[in-house]
């Protein structure tokens, strides 16, 4: 089975994951590329349902300079479903604040709505926040990313007409009755 390979910034462990997100393991110390100001979190679903994808973002964010790292750590959301979860997420949620305090990160990008909320409660310390969490498609409007509105509208652009599949047989997906 291929695997992706994640230089963890918080934990400096080299983490290999199934290409199909069905395993991952720890496979020895990253590459240690300095302190990063900004990491990449992807979180549990990108990871696991399209790994692919958060390498690829990952690799994106940093060529373009939005964020350096990446951390795969768990932001702990998945702890308010278990029974003594709150006990335990405080716990985790220390653990995350003196990780990334540690680390000196100042920013973290999140993919994930669920990850971005829960980071944002778990780095809230005593003396403001440990570093700023912002959401993935934030960070990438703040970086002037943006989608040609013409590619959302049918017969807007780009294959399907801008409906996010292939162009139907026979059309060129600009929605124009053939002629």
């Amino acid at each position: 089975m291929d695997e992706l390979y994640f230089d963890d910034a918080l934990t400096g462990h080299r983490i290999a994951l199934r290409a199909d997100g069905a395993g991952a393991r720890v496979c020895g110390r990253g590459a240690g590329a300095g302190k990063p100001r900004a990491i990449f979190f992807p979180g549990c679903s990108l990871l696991t349902y399209a790994p692919a994808l958060a390498a690829v973002l990952g690799d994106y964010l940093a060529e373009t300079g939005i964020a350096e790292g990446v951390s795969l750590l768990c932001c702990g959301k998945i702890l308010d479903f278990e029974e003594g979860g709150t006990a335990r997420r405080a716990a985790a949620d220390g653990r995350l604040r003196a990780a990334v305090a540690a680390a000196g990160v100042e920013r973290i990008v999140a993919a994930c709505p669920n990850c971005a909320a829960a980071l944002t409660a778990a780095l809230a310390g005593g003396d403001g926040p440990v570093a700023e969490v912002v959401p993935l498609p934030a960070a990438l409007a703040q970086a002037g990313c943006a989608i040609d509105p013409a590619a959302g509208r049918p017969g807007g652009g780009g294959p399907g007409g801008g409906r996010g599949g292939p162009p139907p047989p026979g059309g060129g997906g600009t929605g124009a009755a053939p002629g």
